[in-house]
């Protein structure tokens, strides 16, 4: 991710013009596409809907539920407000960063040599920031998202500079830089959790053309189907909204866009 995002901002600087069809928020794009933007608030709606339910009447999650419910029918239209911010580092960004959409090189002792990413139908001139929020929150694990997110940042921005400075360029990101870029665009990282992992960790896999469908029609089936997983054991839900609440997403989006 950082070698591309490296050579885009190079790229971009060399030739400003070179972007400029693609620099908007690619999530923009979902509202070009008039069943996109009917069906995309509704799974982020009910993501949020169930995960709350889920927890709700636990003391630990009162604040969380207490957002959760304040956000869950505005959530996707701060993901298109955040995503905006001039305020950030820009380079072209794949959109949709999941295990799925990465092919990894091992030795001959099964380690990994090296990662490349696939799929790019939503890249855009964005934030680059975004990619690493999906990249957390889409793909580690409790470990990495307990305990190690402050060194993965740090091996993502020494990689990026190291990679900018090689192509010549004097453009830096610092680790404050990228917490103040983390903290705006705290909608990204809510929404990952609420329309991505639902439906991702299905111990039995539902077709976009059914979960579509139901969200269209009936959502209430979605609701009920998410609301029977999340009472089975997980590794990853409730305890993922824990560590969204440890890395100040409900703050930021309680301080920033909740009026």
């Amino acid at each position: 991710l950082a070698k591309m995002q490296a050579a885009s901002i190079v790229v971009g600087q060399q030739d400003p013009k070179y972007f400029e069809k693609i620099k908007t928020n690619s999530c923009k794009s979902f509202n070009n596409n008039a069943f996109l933007k009917k069906i995309t608030p509704i799974i982020t709606s009910v993501g949020a809907n169930s995960l709350a339910d889920s927890v709700r009447g636990l003391s630990q999650y009162e604040d969380i539920v207490d957002i959760l419910n304040q956000v869950s029918k505005s959530l996707w239209d701060l993901v298109l407000v955040s995503g905006d911010t001039e305020d950030a580092l820009y380079g072209l960004v794949q959109f949709d960063v999941w295990p799925a959409n990465f092919m990894f090189k091992y030795d001959q002792f099964g380690n990994v040599e090296s990662a490349k990413v696939l799929d790019f139908q939503l890249y855009s001139f964005s934030p680059v920031v975004i990619d690493v929020i999906f990249l957390i929150w889409k793909c580690a694990n409790s470990d990495v998202r307990e305990c190690r997110l402050d060194e993965l940042f740090l091996i993502y921005i020494d990689t990026l500079n190291g990679l900018l400075s090689d192509m010549g360029s004097s453009t830096r990101l610092t680790f404050s830089q990228m917490k103040e870029q983390l903290e705006v665009l705290s909608p990204w990282a809510l929404f990952a959790v609420c329309f991505y992992l639902p439906f991702a960790q299905l111990k039995e896999p539902l077709s976009l053309e059914t979960l579509f469908e139901y969200c269209e029609k009936e959502p209430t089936k979605y609701y009920e189907l998410l609301m029977k997983e999340f009472k089975e054991p997980s590794t990853v839900f409730p305890s993922i909204l824990l560590h969204l609440k440890a890395q100040g997403v409900f703050e930021s989006i309680s301080k920033m866009y909740i009026k």
